[in-house]
Order: C-alpha cells, then sequence, then structure tokens
C-alpha cells in the first residue's frame, strides 16, 4: 500500500466519522419527533441522501466551471458521476459531445485550459469553499432557529423536513468539504492538493504548460509540443516526461537520459515513488539500448535493492515495460513475458491515464527488443 492509498482510507474514515457523529448526536434523537414512523424516517433519509450528493456534486463542479470562466480559461470538459459533455475536433469543427468518462475527483471533474497568457486558476481551488461555508451557515441558522416540539406534531412535519433536509444535505458538504480539502495527492486530484502545488510559482506555471498541451491534443493538434522545466518539483517532472516520451519514441535515447537525470539528480525534490518510477525508466532506456548481459550487468550491480524491488513488484503502467525487458533479457521467462503483455492490455484498456498512448508506444518498442532477441511473444 504507497502513501496516496493510506492517505486517501484516512480521508474517507475522516467522513465515516462525520457522517456517525451528525447521525447519533442529530439525527437518531430527532427523526422520531419529526416522523410518525419508522418507514417514514428510512425513506426521508434514503432521499435526502440522494438529493444531498447530487446537489453538493452539481453545485461543486458548478463552482469549478464559475472559476475557471473568472480565472480566464476554456472549459473543454464538464463531467459531474461520469456523465460527461466535452469538445472535440470534427470535420475541423470544434463541437461539443456527450459521452460516459472517467473523472479525477470525489464526483465529477472541470478541465479547462488557458485563453490568454496571464490566467489564474485559484479561482476555481476557492469558490467551492464558499459553497461549503454557506452550508455550514445555512445549517447553523436551522438548528438556532427551528426548533423541535416535545413530541411528534403532524403539522411540524414540513418544517422538520426542511431541518433536517438541510442537516444531512450540509452533512454531506461538509464531508466533500474534507475530501477536496485535504492538503496532499489523494486518491484524485483534489482542490486541497493544488493548494499545495500552487504554493510555488514554479507549480502553477507548469499546471497551466500542462493543460494548454492538453487543450491543443483534445482539439486535434496531434504535434502539439509541450515545455521542459529546470526546477524539478513532483508536477514539472512529470511534464518534462512528455517530453522523454517524445525523445524516447524518436530514439533520442541521450537526450531523454540527460532529462531524466535532471529529475533524479536529488530524490529530495520529487516523491519516492516518482523517483523509483523514472529510475526504472532509465533502466529501460539501458535496457533497450544495451545487449542482454551488460542489462543483466546494471540490473545486479547498479541499482538499489528499492528499485529493483518497484520494478519486479510494481504493476503500475509505466513500470510493466521495463518489468517486461528484465524477464525477457534477463530471467528469460516466456510465461512471465507472455504475462506482463496480457497484464499491460488490460490496463491499458481501462486507463484513463493522459501518458497511456505513450506508454503503449515505448511497451512495443520493448516487445521488438525481445523479438530481436529471438524471444517469442503470442
Amino acid at each position: 500500500m504507497n502513501k496516496e492509498d493510506l492517505l486517501s482510507i484516512l480521508v474517507y474514515l475522516g467522513m465515516l466519522a462525520i457522517a456517525t457523529v451528525v447521525g447519533l448526536t442529530v439525527l437518531m434523537p430527532n427523526l422520531n419527533i419529526v416522523f410518525a414512523n419508522n418507514g417514514q424516517i428510512i425513506g426521508f433519509t434514503i432521499i435526502a441522501l440522494i438529493v444531498g450528493i447530487i446537489v453538493n456534486a452539481i453545485l461543486v463542479e458548478l463552482m469549478h466551471l464559475l472559476g475557471a470562466f473568472l480565472g480566464g480559461y476554456e472549459v473543454i470538459s464538464f463531467n459531474i458521476f461520469g456523465l460527461c459533455l466535452y469538445k472535440t475536433k470534427i470535420d475541423n469543427k470544434i463541437k461539443w459531445k456527450f459521452k460516459a468518462k472517467n473523472f479525477d475527483g470525489l464526483t465529477g471533474e472541470v478541465v479547462a485550459v488557458p485563453k490568454k497568457k496571464k490566467v489564474n486558476p485559484l479561482y476555481s481551488v476557492f469558490l467551492p469553499l464558499i459553497l461549503f461555508c454557506l452550508e455550514a451557515v445555512a445549517l447553523y441558522i436551522v438548528l438556532i432557529l427551528i426548533t423541535n416540539p416535545s413530541s411528534y406534531k403532524p403539522e411540524f412535519m414540513p418544517l422538520g423536513i426542511v431541518k433536517y433536509g438541510v442537516v444531512i444535505i450540509a452533512t454531506i458538504g461538509l464531508m466533500f468539504a474534507l475530501y477536496d480539502y485535504f492538503p496532499a495527492h489523494i486518491d484524485s486530484t483534489t482542490d486541497g492538493y493544488k493548494l499545495v502545488l500552487f504554493s510555488k510559482k514554479v507549480n502553477i506555471d507548469a499546471y497551466n504548460e500542462f493543460y494548454r498541451y492538453i487543450g491543443e491534443k483534445t482539439l486535434g493538434n496531434d504535434k502539439a509540443t509541450i515545455n521542459t522545466f529546470e526546477e524539478i518539483t513532483d508536477y514539472t517532472s512529470r511534464i518534462n516526461m512528455i517530453n522523454i516520451y517524445t525523445l524516447i519514441d524518436d530514439n533520442k535515447f541521450n537526450e531523454a537520459i540527460t532529462l531524466l537525470n535532471a529529475i533524479c539528480a536529488d530524490p529530495k525534490k520529487i516523491s519516492k515513488n516518482l523517483f523509483l518510477k523514472y529510475k526504472a525508466n532509465l533502466m529501460y532506456i539501458y535496457f533497450l539500448t544495451h545487449d542482454a548481459k551488460d542489462s543483466e550487468n546494471q540490473f545486479k550491480k547498479e541499482l538499489t535493492e528499492e528499485i529493483k524491488t518497484y520494478i519486479i513488484k510494481s504493476n503500475e503502467l509505466e513500470s510493466l515495460k521495463t518489468y517486461l525487458l528484465f524477464e525477457g533479457l534477463i530471467e528469460k521467462s516466456k510465461s512471465e513475458v507472455n504475462s506482463t503483455v496480457s497484464k499491460f492490455k488490460k490496463l491499458y484498456k481501462h486507463s484513463e491515464k493522459i501518458n497511456k498512448d505513450n506508454e503503449e508506444i515505448l511497451f512495443n518498442k520493448a516487445m521488438d527488443k525481445l523479438k530481436e532477441a529471438g524471444i517469442e511473444i503470442e
């Protein structure tokens, strides 16, 4: 279990704790005063939960949408619960289309690209926080102003529905807020992570450069290029990796190695998982450009146990190309080679990563290397 998985579990436990506290201290002691029987209580709770999730999801993504416009961005994708409106190029015209798509977020995602030089991504980050604060104010108001009778009275039910409907909706908003503003990268890219990211100006520049590139690729410019960054952070290293893919694809291995070495020069500047991933990419280039004996010596003598373990045990899309060459050139395991090919195809099919096509190109290069070495692949 990596750090992101652990943090994600902690956040979900925090959300569960919020729901439990509100349920035990506010809802359970009072809903029997609002409703005549348990059937009404269950029905109300289910409906309020569904409405609360939908309302909060829509409002959060609308805040992201408004923030993007205010910040000077052009929206190219709006996704709620996988229902996605997106721009694409058809017959040399930009059109809006609709389909089900995965998203990077708790309930949805807005993808926006800079439409001018000076843009500000912080509007989109902070506006949902204003929404959550308004929900907290609404919660306080209804708890204070709408008081319960001492026992069930039919005439109180409409006010009770309003009061505890707001309680449930605001509680879900509080749970969303904990998730969305947790200050680290968890299982999606949250506003809290962006706030940490944007504390460095270079990351804001890299963020805008990345989405400028995404916009060009999405709207049909297959020859779009992206700038590299000399200052290395987790985020700028990911941007530089896009150029590294291109260099390897063009067989410009020395230039790719130079960029990778610059990223890995100081392990403290990037997360451990990314450091291992980039080291694995260096090993991939070595496998690709040297014979089996040299590759074996390099793998056994010059790599740390941590990097070796990452290459051998990691099941990430980005690591399988290196593992394929390891199993083919060093272990000479035909069964493991074919298993890795099958595993890559499954991961590729279900992946929504922007680099999935780049990884496929590099994985195919690895298969060609094995075929040249006389290793059969089914």
